[in-house]
């Protein structure tokens, strides 16, 4: 029997709702640590083994066509959704898996759930070049309270090539470390042979060509056991790189015909294009260049049914402009790059996009088309500005992000050693989660509310962007009538100018035309100067405000229609486009004239605030 003083009644009555909420929140987390430890359905356990085995997709997809959904709890539904997500990731069918992925109900209390949900993230997002966001959520995984030691393997190599791919040498070793000690604890050999594929890789890349030898031949060892004919292949290319890099030209046509043999084996297309290709260079390296074309002809005959296929065919269609340079053949060479470039992809590739525009700017001078020598060359300066400065952003947010983690690391060690907690403590953390969470909420509250008034913004600036084109329209008839009724000469001469102005403007879009003054305009209407200013300054206007107005409105007219194939596009190649030759420029005036920058307004049009 429990008996309690006055002043503990008082207490406990004082502080009841807060030692309620300790307890539901005890006991939901309880409950839910139970329920994520409740054993999967035999085949999604056997689907993620299957996947672990890697390359064994097509098992996995097998397994989970046995699950029943509708006799499925939430969780192992979403998990069989997941895994699929995962297979098609690792089949080169990157764009439907994020696409599914996206499809997939997050569990925030479930820990085991979002162990999984954040590692088969990270690994779409990094076969997707999204290397910060792939980082964040394979990093979340090596701090969750749930851990499966073969997942966690395959994050951490992952980690490993993100590091490696951000010059972050040490971490990346330390990662590739840790990957391989798990996949050992796993009994997952094989994979612990793809870590020293990538050790090699690290080591050729450092010049350290006796390690990445060695590496390299440990991992062939480990395959060849295994009899994994997709890991041999990708041996193979990396032994021919490391022969190349070391002038061993007839040790790498060796390894890059056992890449195709492989490559045939398994009748993978895209490999059988990556090994013609390097074929081709080893050819073209032995100045064997109709052997070459031989070779770089086959990956072009290969059908269009990989997801590299664009960019086998902009390789090799660079690598034959190159032969034929060589053989004095200009014009096929700059056919050869007009199909490179119309290969292209939409998205994406920017040091690739550079290449072909830098040749193609040689190739356009070669045949005397200064013009589009010219405009070649200015793109191909984009895509090089755009590359570094991508790869330069994600440099720095990367080291901002990992000194982040470094921190919460720190934190999280020295909250394990703290075992005792008292009631102040738990009050404390209440309150504090109570003040985040109205911090939260007030936040959100302004987002939505800047949200609904951007939305409104980007509506009013189109439809005034429609009226103001109507008004010009109405205008120019306005005056035409003026014109039949005489006035001043002076006077109608000025408003003229006005007119042919605005008309040449809109025709063909001219005020899209790069290094546009008043005296080339003048040039181009019949006119003098001081004519043309005196026209523009009676309509309370500037020469350079008029034609950015236009070059504004073009950029809301393309960013406002999804039918508009330009819509798509990088937002300095769009301001380009328009005619703005500096994106500082582009976002100031886009600002002055809208009250956003470009990329709000694009934000805004494609996700209209909710009311």
């Amino acid at each position: 029997m429990l008996i309690f003083t006055g002043k503990s009644d008082n207490f406990l009555m004082k502080h009841y709702p807060h030692i309620f909420f300790i307890c539901f929140i005890l006991l939901l987390s309880f409950g839910c640590s139970k329920t994520s430890n409740v054993p999967y359905p035999e085949p999604l356990a056997k689907a993620i083994t299957y996947f672990y085995n890697e390359n064994e997709n097509e098992k996995v997809t097998d397994e989970l066509n046995k699950l029943n959904p509708d006799e499925s709890s939430e969780e192992v539904n979403g998990m069989a959704q997941l895994f699929r997500a995962a297979a098609l990731c690792e089949t080169e069918k990157v764009d439907s898996a994020f696409t599914l992925l996206k499809s997939i109900k997050p569990l925030p209390k479930n820990p085991r759930f979002m162990f999984w949900h954040n590692s088969i993230r990270g690994l779409i997002l990094f076969r997707q070049n999204e290397l910060l966001d792939s980082h964040k959520a394979l990093a979340a995984t090596t701090t969750s309270n749930y851990k499966d030691t073969r997942a966690l393997a395959l994050n951490e190599r992952i980690l490993a090539r993100i590091s490696f791919l951000l010059s972050d040498q040490t971490k990346g070793i330390e990662w590739l470390t840790a990957s391989s000690q798990h996949f050992e604890e796993s009994g997952l050999i094989k994979s612990t042979g793809i870590n020293l594929k990538i050790l090699g890789r690290y080591h050729l890349n450092n010049r350290n060509y006796a390690k990445a030898l060695q590496s390299f031949r440990s991992a062939e060892n480990i395959f060849i056991k295994y009899n994994d004919k997709a890991e041999l292949f990708y041996i193979y290319i990396n032994f021919m790189d490391y022969c190349l890099v070391t002038k061993q030209l007839k040790a790498a046509r060796y390894y890059a015909n056992k890449s195709v043999s492989e490559s045939n084996e398994i009748m993978d297309n895209s490999m059988r294009a990556l090994a013609y290709n390097n074929l081709a260079e080893i050819e073209m390296t032995l100045e064997n260049y109709d052997t070459a074309i031989h070779y770089l002809n086959h990956t072009l005959e290969i059908p269009a049914n990989y997801s590299t296929f664009n960019i086998r065919r902009v390789y090799a269609h660079i690598k034959l402009s190159d032969i034929y340079l060589q053989k004095k053949d200009t014009l096929q060479a700059h056919q050869q790059l007009l199909a490179a470039r119309r290969s292209l992809p939409v998205y994406g590739y920017l040091e690739l996009r550079h290449q072909t525009y830098a040749r193609l700017a040689k190739t356009y001078k070669a045949v005397n088309n200064i013009k589009s020598a010219y405009t070649s060359l200015d793109t191909a300066k984009m895509y090089l500005d755009s590359t570094f400065y991508s790869l330069t952003n994600d440099t720095k947010t990367f080291y901002d992000t990992k000194n982040e983690l470094t921190k919460s690391a720190y934190n999280l060690e020295n909250f394990k050693t703290t075992k005792q907690r008292n009631d102040q403590i738990n009050l404390a953390v209440i309150i504090g989660l109570s003040v985040l969470a109205a911090f939260a909420f007030i936040i959100y509250r302004q987002q939505r509310e800047k949200n609904k008034v951007l939305s409104t913004l980007v509506q009013k600036n189109i439809r005034l962007v429609e009226e103001e084109r109507k008004q010009r329209q109405t205008q120019q008839a306005q005056t035409k009538q003026k014109n039949r009724r005489k006035t001043t000469e002076v006077d109608n001469k000025i408003q003229q100018i006005y007119e042919q102005l605005i008309q040449w403007l809109e025709t063909d879009k001219n005020f899209s035309r790069k290094e546009l003054t008043l005296d080339t305009v003048a040039k181009e209407l019949n006119t003098n100067r001081e004519y043309l200013s005196r026209a523009i300054s009676e309509q309370n206007l500037r020469f350079p405000d008029l034609i950015n107005k236009y070059r504004v409105e073009e950029v809301i007219a393309i960013l406002s229609d999804p039918n508009n194939h330009s819509n798509k596009y990088n937002l300095a190649v769009i301001g380009n486009q328009a005619g703005f030759n500096s994106n500082s420029v582009f976002i100031e005036a886009f600002r002055k004239q809208t009250g956003m920058n470009p990329a709000q307004f694009r934000e805004n049009i494609e996700n209209p605030a909710r009311g």
